[in-house]
């Protein structure tokens, strides 16, 4: 449960899926005048998730962020893609598409199946790389228990290494928390991740991911008081 103290201002976030994504990334092209038209990257960094895989994010002169999350031996793991989208009437949102990369074998030469969705976040313009790989490592770790189907833990039920202490509590592990007690409010489980209609969808995820990608902190999880990060609610 959050602490009864900290109050969150978010518009709740409608959400949309795809049926199937394409493939995230851009198709390159030469526009009509001769010109290059294949947006090229301006920005880069790589952030070493934990001892067995990294995330590489990329801002591309179109405005998109990209987050591709790679394993030790360099397959694709998740990616996720954040595009504005056209402003309506007083509004704007940000398109976040995002793929899982699952290996159906042991065998690194097995084909890997591929589940994807997609969400809208109320924010005015895609994140900053940093809090791009935030929501990036959220979204991976909540898609891939509703897919295989994990149970929910104390925190931010990231990946372990580094991202967990730091999401969990870091600035962003408040989120954690409110996505918690939605949970409870709404008795939602994580399956709700693969059912982009729902309310649990759409007044519990749509805005946990937002928060995530937020450039505003919001404090540490409670777990990290309580000492039970990572524990089995």
């Amino acid at each position: 449960m959050m602490r009864t103290a900290l109050t969150v201002r978010m518009t709740l976030s409608a959400a949309i899926a795809f049926a199937t994504i394409g493939g995230l990334g851009c198709e390159g092209g030469d526009a009509a005048d001769g010109s290059e038209s294949t947006p090229v990257a301006v920005e880069s960094k790589v952030v070493a998730i934990d001892s067995n895989s990294s995330a590489e994010a990329s801002r591309f002169s179109d405005g998109r962020v990209r987050v591709e999350v790679r394993g030790s031996d360099a397959r694709l793991r998740f990616a996720t893609e954040f595009q504005k989208k056209e402003a309506t009437v007083n509004n704007s949102k940000v398109v976040v598409k995002y793929e899982l990369h699952l290996d159906d074998a042991d065998d690194n030469m097995s084909p890997q199946r591929i589940e994807t969705s997609a969400l809208e976040l109320d924010m005015a313009e895609p994140p900053t790389l940093e809090d791009a790989v935030n929501g990036t490592v959220f979204l991976q770790t909540q898609f891939t228990s509703a897919i295989l189907g994990n149970y929910d833990n104390w925190g931010c039920d990231l990946l372990p290494g580094k991202y967990n202490w730091v999401a969990s509590c870091g600035p962003k592990g408040a989120c954690c928390d409110i996505h918690d007690a939605c949970y409870k409010r709404h008795n939602c489980t994580a399956s709700s991740w693969k059912h982009p209609f729902s309310t649990c969808f759409l007044l519990c995820n749509a805005p946990a991911v937002a928060c995530f990608a937020s450039p505003i902190p919001l404090g540490p999880s409670e777990c990290c008081f309580r000492g039970n990060c990572g524990k089995p609610r």
